[in-house]
């Protein structure tokens, strides 16, 4: 989120967002897990800690994807072997349930806290752009 680079897609596939546009997705994802249309989970990072960037979007327990470091086009993992994929699946699903991850209280509070810092940068900048003209 601080560059605008989404990690799940290629560079080559689009242009890193602006500030403004990564406020509003992230306004947005926090409106959702406050509805209780979605459940978003940060890990704890004593759990679990990566050099890089890790993702998994597991859509259901046969179809996860696994994204490793900053070089999508190279570390995008479709794994097809259905007892391995059930396995992560049935840990991924069961985790909220766990010590490993942040209470969704907690997740809200946090993705506030980065949106309050964005509209800083946002409100910075702005104010910076008109001190210039």
């Amino acid at each position: 989120m601080e560059n605008g680079r989404d990690f799940q897609i290629p560079s080559f596939l689009y242009e890193p967002t602006t500030l403004a546009e990564r406020l509003y997705v992230l306004r947005k994802i926090l409106k959702q897990n406050q509805e209780d249309n979605r459940a978003d989970f940060l890990l704890k990072e004593e759990y679990f800690s990566f050099e890089s960037i890790l993702s998994i979007s597991c859509y259901s327990p046969t179809n996860i994807i696994f994204y490793y470091g900053e070089d999508m086009d190279k570390s995008t993992f479709f794994f097809k072997e259905n007892s391995l994929n059930h396995c992560i699946y049935d840990f991924l699903a069961n985790l909220w349930d766990t010590e490993m991850v942040y209470s969704v209280e907690e997740t809200n509070a946090f993705y506030e806290e980065v949106i309050q810092h964005y509209e800083t940068l946002l409100e910075s900048s702005n104010t910076d752009h008109k001190t210039r003209r």
